[in-house]
């Protein structure tokens, strides 16, 4: 609010408000207040900050993890989750992962629709209805949000556009794959989005 940012709409609980410790698999000290919650608001989202911190279990063990997914999903219904969770540290021989980087049991991974890693000014994604990307970030000074930074990307694919050696936009999605690290169709409706405008 003090940047000019509203926060209508938006409900915020901590320690203070909700039953702690909190397990999202206790009835009577985490599910059913989430429960409770949902029900009285009607939230179109809700977000849990951080995993770890909504269950007592052990975060590599599949079947406790599913189950702690299943709590979560059931007491949120009929809102959209997002969790926030730290990723491990990347495998230096097999590089970044965004699927095996996740801390926790492949349960976490393969519960979600979408999983984002916010990097230094990198926004990584993929999903089950979207490819593996990428997005450049850039902090606003004076509301200090982060927003997708488009000023490089579409420089490079100016500059792609521009080469006359480059002659046909296959060719060009191509040199985008290449330069931009994309995979063939994010190249093409980039290349396509710039030629428009958009």
């Amino acid at each position: 609010q003090a940047h000019g940012v509203g926060v209508e709409g938006f409900a915020l609980a901590d320690r203070g408000m909700a039953p702690w410790p909190f397990d999202i698999l206790s009835p009577n000290d985490g599910w059913q207040w989430l429960r409770d919650q949902v029900d009285l608001l009607h939230p179109i989202l809700v977000i849990i900050d951080t995993l770890r911190d909504i269950h007592r279990g052990n975060e590599s063990d599949s079947q406790q993890m599913q189950e702690v997914m299943d709590a979560v999903v059931g007491a949120c219904q009929p809102a959209a989750v997002m969790l926030i969770s730290h990723a491990r540290k990347a495998n230096a021989e097999r590089g970044f992962s965004l699927i095996d980087d996740q801390r926790g049991s492949t349960a976490i991974a393969g519960k979600m629709d979408a999983i984002l890693h916010l990097g230094k000014k990198k926004l990584s994604y993929t999903g089950r209805a979207t490819e593996e990307g990428a997005l450049a970030l850039k902090q606003d000074p004076d509301t200090h949000l982060w927003m997708v930074d488009h000023g490089e990307e579409r420089k490079v694919v100016a500059e792609v556009i521009a080469d006359t050696a480059v002659g046909s936009d296959r060719a060009r999605a191509r040199v985008l794959e290449e330069k931009l690290k994309l995979k063939p169709e994010a190249a093409r409706s980039l290349l396509r989005r710039v030629k428009e405008g958009s």
